[in-house]
């Protein structure tokens, strides 16, 4: 009787842990649906930046300063922003980017010495240390869509800091992309400078209508204008597909939790109704053996 009792409490636990992994899937689900939406937001915002550099370098030449700084490039150090996850239980998230990013690096060519990282997340920043890389800056990594606002913020002060100082001259972006709702691969973007190449593809883009718009502002400061808004949607959309990525990776770890859980109820299940079925055998037994004796 005692073990089956014991048989009993297991499967109980097994059921409630098997109650909270179908809880955390479907708030995963959820998230996916809300980051996605996100994306789909800034993307639209992304093109209508776009129109505007298409209007401010139709008749102008690119700025001299997006055109050179070559050797400048070649003394300052590289920063970089590594997305990671903000709670646990999304199986290799973290390793496979920090792994990435680290490979990419060295790929690059970037000497040791002459890299910055900005860490998001403490678990990726452990992750790059073990691989032997110091973490220049730690920072939470955003938890939700609401938490948003204030991460981009401390990671534009720290970029800034940065550039002001003059230590870093380029700046790249290393997070995780969806690639569907359940799957991901790491990405890798470059925040500053803005490509010479992508301007020119704006400029030469042909514009979709007959009626093309000016403007009245001072060139120089809506050009600033507009690459501080390509900077924001750049990091926004860093942060929002390696959310939608983390989601994705604790759905994938969730529903493999999931068959484990029902495989594992399914042999305490069968486990039980065995021993109970052995128990009442016994116990019948006993009452024939018993009647048995009173009867001769």
């Amino acid at each position: 009787m005692e073990q089956l009792e014991t048989l009993k409490r297991r499967i109980g636990s097994v059921e409630d842990l098997h109650s909270v992994v179908r809880t955390m899937k479907s708030l995963a689900a959820v998230n996916i649906h809300h980051y996605e939406s996100a994306s789909r937001s800034i993307a639209e915002y992304n093109r209508t930046v776009e129109r505007g550099f298409q209007i401010l370098l139709r008749e102008r030449q690119l700025p001299i300063l997006l055109q050179g700084g070559q050797s400048e490039a070649a003394e300052s150090c590289c920063g970089m922003v590594v997305a990671g996850s903000r709670h646990g239980m999304c199986g290799q998230f973290n390793q496979e980017i920090a792994s990435f990013t680290m490979d990419r690096l060295d790929e690059m060519e970037v000497e040791t010495g002459k890299r910055m990282f900005l860490a998001l997340g403490k678990r990726v920043a452990s992750r790059l240390e073990e691989r032997g890389q110091k973490i220049e800056e730690r920072l939470p990594m955003a938890g939700s869509l609401a938490e948003l606002k204030a991460t981009m913020l401390e990671v534009l002060l720290t970029v800034e800091q940065w550039r002001e100082s003059g230590k870093v001259y380029r700046i790249l972006l290393f997070y995780n992309k969806p690639q569907s709702r359940a799957t991901y691969a790491p990405h890798q973007t470059t925040l500053f400078p803005i490509s010479v190449s992508r301007l020119t593809r704006l400029k030469n883009r042909p514009w979709p209508s007959k009626m093309i718009p000016t403007y009245t502002m001072d060139f120089s400061t809506l050009f600033s204008e507009l690459t501080r808004q390509v900077f924001f949607v750049a990091l926004y959309r860093c942060l929002v597909e390696s959310l939608t990525s983390e989601n994705a990776a604790r759905l994938a770890a969730m529903q493999a939790a999931e068959s484990n859980i029902e495989d594992r109820l399914e042999e305490l299940n069968s486990e039980y109704h065995r021993r109970r079925q052995a128990s009442i055998t016994m116990e019948l037994l006993d009452i024939v053996g018993g009647f048995q004796a009173i009867s001769g």
